[in-house]
């Protein structure tokens, strides 16, 4: 049995959580029968065509998981994994919906299959039975059951907490570096990755190395103090950027596509570029590559293709 999971890489901690607890732990289902991007271990191998590798992974399931949010919503390429999903009639397509999402969400084709909602405790049952009742590893109830109660609780902490502290607006990060006389490398300093933060931003063989090269960059940056940049530079504009877009070389400079192929980065970083100009027309800028937001905070990773 192969299980291929839709998601969005910004549902991650929903969708770990669901792997673990109702998947691994609750139906006995191995690791390696699981396809999940977000997850290290049962995502994308390192150096491999991810579209290819995508496309390989999902024609050869028995279940494809739509695990549909609002983040979902705005993604190209869940929406395109999703259209896939349609086209296989060899595949079963169980579509959950996260959040506050309602039916309608899922659009007219969906309407033609039954959805959940990813909450709802008897429809969880249900695909405990049809999982365990197929590879005959039915086990303890009461241990289903605290496996259950640990997901629905891990996903109500989720919600709460992006109901609390919703994702911040890159532009008001960034209007900052246009307030007259603003200490532009004290900002930038407290825009320093930390070992963790480099962790969230590079797979596991190859954060410390980054940590440890932008700890030298960082004291390079502020040598000299950099003079305020308004009233000169007035305007800005920020580019963001996905992995699933570097590696579709979508966005994104060639240095970091590279490092992207290569597989240096986790699935689910967004970066940002920005650009502050003299005027909204003037080709003369100054550009920040690359900004991203870890751990609660933004962080500048200069030129990571350099590291």
């Amino acid at each position: 049995m192969k299980i291929f999971i839709s998601h969005s890489s910004k549902d991650k901690i929903i969708i770990e959580s669901f792997v673990e607890n109702i998947l691994v732990q609750g139906c006995k289902l191995s690791e390696e029968s699981i396809f999940c991007t977000s997850i290290e271990g049962i995502d994308i191998e390192t150096g491999k065509d991810f579209r290819e590798y995508i496309r390989n992974r999902l024609l050869n399931s028995d279940y494809a998981f739509l695990m549909i949010s609002e983040n979902y919503l705005d993604s190209q390429v869940c929406l395109n994994e999703m259209g896939a999903c349609w086209a296989l009639d060899s595949i079963k397509v169980l579509p959950y919906l996260i959040n506050n999402l309602n039916f309608e969400s899922m659009g007219t084709l969906m309407g033609v299959r039954q959805g959940a909602k990813i909450d709802n405790s008897a429809k969880l049952d249900e695909l405990y039975e049809m999982f365990t009742g197929q590879n005959g590893k039915k086990g303890s109830l009461a241990r289903w059951n605290k496996h259950k109660n640990d997901f629905l609780e891990s996903l109500r902490l989720f919600v709460s907490t992006e109901n609390a502290k919703p994702y911040p607006d890159p532009e008001v990060y960034f209007k900052q570096f246009l307030i007259p006389n603003v200490n532009i490398n004290h900002l930038m300093l407290c825009a320093h990755p930390t070992l963790m933060d480099c962790k969230k931003v590079f797979k596991e063989e190859y954060y410390g190395q980054a940590f440890q090269n932008y700890c030298k960059v960082f004291e390079k940056l502020v040598e000299e103090l950099s003079e305020p940049m308004y009233p000169r530079y007035k305007y800005f504009e920020v580019n963001s950027m996905t992995v699933y877009e570097l590696l579709d070389k979508k966005q994104g400079t060639g240095g970091l596509i590279e490092m992207a192929l290569k597989g240096f980065f986790n699935y689910d970083v967004i970066f940002y570029e920005v650009n502050i100009r003299e005027n909204r027309n003037s080709g003369k800028r100054i550009t920040y590559r690359y900004f991203t937001y870890v751990n609660d905070r933004w962080v500048f990773l200069w030129a990571p293709w350099r590291l």
